[in-house]
């Protein structure tokens, strides 16, 4: 069994397929053995002879890389089973009412003011809004890509509120 071979089957098990492999081969120099390396699921590709202080750099990108990833999902694993499981449903609801009431006061404000100021406000007022909208729903899609079963984004989110509603 060869290196790429090695690799290909070290992917293959879920208990290391996320460990990061990096390729070093005197062997062969050619492009297409390094994506060959790439396609088996190694991270890098390194020839013979190689300088060992910007080997061991690599290594310890790629290691702190890993772990970032391993604490990465870890964080998001709590944070979808613990105690603020439903926050994203909660934020929603939360921000539903306030985007009512932000809603209204815009209107006021438009219908009300003479101001280009005042009316500039109330249409920044408006725009910060939908931002926490739009990333409330990148929260949702973010959880539902992890983690299937991770409830729809309510309808709230997927509809923008008017101001006559």
């Amino acid at each position: 069994m060869d290196g790429y071979e090695t690799t290909a089957h070290i992917k293959r098990r879920a208990r290391t397929r996320d460990i990061p492999i990096i390729l070093v081969s005197a062997y062969d120099r050619s492009p297409h053995a390094t994506f060959r390396g790439y396609a088996a699921g190694a991270i890098d590709y390194v020839s013979r002879p190689y300088d060992p202080w910007v080997l061991r750099a690599k290594v310890n990108v790629y290691v702190d890389l890993h772990r970032k990833n391993v604490q990465l999902r870890d964080q998001t694993t709590l944070l979808r089973t613990g105690p603020g499981a439903d926050l994203l449903v909660q934020l929603s609801t939360l921000l539903s009412d306030v985007e009512t009431q932000a809603n209204h006061l815009t209107g006021q404000l438009r219908a009300q003011a003479s101001s280009t100021a005042v009316r500039a406000k109330a249409a920044d007022l408006e725009r910060a809004i939908r931002g926490l909208r739009e990333a409330l729903r990148g929260g949702f899609d973010a959880s539902r890509e992890q983690e299937p079963d991770t409830p729809q984004a309510p309808a709230s989110l997927h509809t923008q509120r008017r101001r006559d509603q």
